[in-house]
């Protein structure tokens, strides 16, 4: 099917079911605290779901962001988003990789191998969000987020 047409893991509600995962970037798509549950207007799958007139089925329970978090990471939650089967899966993740040491290597390898492969041999269409710019990164850091994002 076509990027708004439902496929296989189609919410009941007829629109395109989809899941979001990565670190606190991801986390802020909703605030979902003891008395409050809902859409973050800070959060880009909220802001995606406005401007495309409401096509995009992504309840909390499809909020796979967790702060702080790596590449590794992220890439434990892989199989439960798997299992959710959604049609698109946002990945967003790395920031915490540049300021935790990781290589460019290693945050390739993880992000291809461990995040998008398995995404994408499940059937799932994968959009993979660059990097954020940030301060505070050494030039090196930095370097590695930007060869990351090309």
């Amino acid at each position: 099917m076509g990027f708004f047409g439902a496929s296989g893991g189609a919410s009941s509600h007829g629109l395109v079911n989809l899941a979001v995962l990565g670190d606190s970037i991801t986390a802020n798509n909703h605030v979902n605290t003891s008395s409050t549950k809902s859409n973050n207007s800070r959060g880009y799958a909220t802001w995606l779901n406005i401007l495309s007139g409401q096509r995009f089925y992504l309840p909390i329970a499809n909020n796979f962001g967790v702060s702080g978090d790596s590449l590794a990471l992220i890439s434990a939650r892989v199989p439960a988003v798997i299992a959710l089967n959604p049609d698109i899966c946002i990945v967003h993740g790395g920031t915490n990789d540049l300021t935790g040491g990781n290589t460019f290597a290693a945050m390739q390898s993880t992000m291809l191998n461990s995040i998008i492969v398995p995404l994408t041999n499940a059937g799932i269409q994968v959009v993979v969000i660059p990097i954020l710019p940030r301060t505070g990164l050494t030039t090196a850091q930095a370097s590695i987020g930007q060869r990351f994002n090309t």
